[in-house]
């Protein structure tokens, strides 16, 4: 290899970091400000994913906000429920149209989420339940919620940390519930698959995960044409 090309691929590194530098500084300035450097991720030169700060200054959101360079982004990492956060203040802009995939809403995210109009075009949302008892508020809303918009592109609904299948008869409320085709969820607990099985019927999910309490196994529940339901248990990779 000639010398002269080996010296440009040992200086390349830092001059991509210097560029990206740059570019950070001079086109998405406000954005960078208001989100993790480490979580930005660019599609063809264009910021495709990025994680907002939990808390910054009222001057950082202003300038922040409505800004062009979020226009691009496809996936969204907030943290809903921080005191002082605004968790959905970004994801909400107007200026946001390629938002595809939100992760890190609240329970009361999601009821701002689902009674937004226009309603959101995301495809894939990960709430972040931390207590069961956060049901109750979502239950609380459940006629605001169920007469909303809701979100009609939303096909893969994750709940990390959901202990139980209360959701899914709330979930059976919702005309757009519908249209999931996909539910994830962790932690079983003391849930066997069976209660699940016999919740998801009630819906017209199609392929459900579900994480067992030992937290090492994760069952894939399908369900074919003719409406029977298949299992197959894998170990997770910790």
């Amino acid at each position: 290899m000639p010398t002269r090309t080996r010296t440009l691929q040992a200086q390349a590194p830092s001059w991509l970091a210097a560029l990206l530098t740059e570019h950070e500084k001079t086109w998405i300035g406000p954005v960078a400000m208001a989100t993790y450097k480490a979580s930005r991720r660019y599609v063809g030169g264009f910021l495709g994913t990025c994680e907002v700060k939990p808390q910054m200054s009222a001057a950082t959101r202003r300038a922040a906000t409505d800004h062009p360079a979020w226009s691009t982004v496809k996936t969204l990492r907030v943290h809903g429920g921080v005191s002082d956060s605004h968790a959905l203040t970004f994801p909400l802009q107007a200026c946001m149209r390629g938002l595809r995939r939100l992760e890190g809403a609240f329970p009361s995210d999601f009821i701002v989420l689902a009674t937004r109009k226009p309603p959101l075009a995301i495809d894939h949302l990960v709430l972040d339940f931390q207590y069961t008892n956060e049901l109750d508020l979502i239950a609380a809303e459940h006629a605001a919620v169920g007469t909303a918009p809701g979100l009609p592109c939303l096909v893969d609904l994750s709940i990390p940390r959901l202990c139980n299948p209360k959701l899914l008869p709330f979930l059976k409320g919702l005309a757009w519930a519908s249209r999931i085709e996909r539910l994830h969820r962790g932690a079983a607990g003391d849930v066997d698959v069976e209660t699940w099985i016999w919740a998801l019927r009630s819906l017209e999910i199609e392929v459900a995960t579900v994480i067992l309490g030992d937290e090492k196994t994760a069952v894939t529940l399908a369900r074919d044409g003719a409406g029977r339901w298949s299992r197959q248990a894998t170990a997770r990779q910790t």
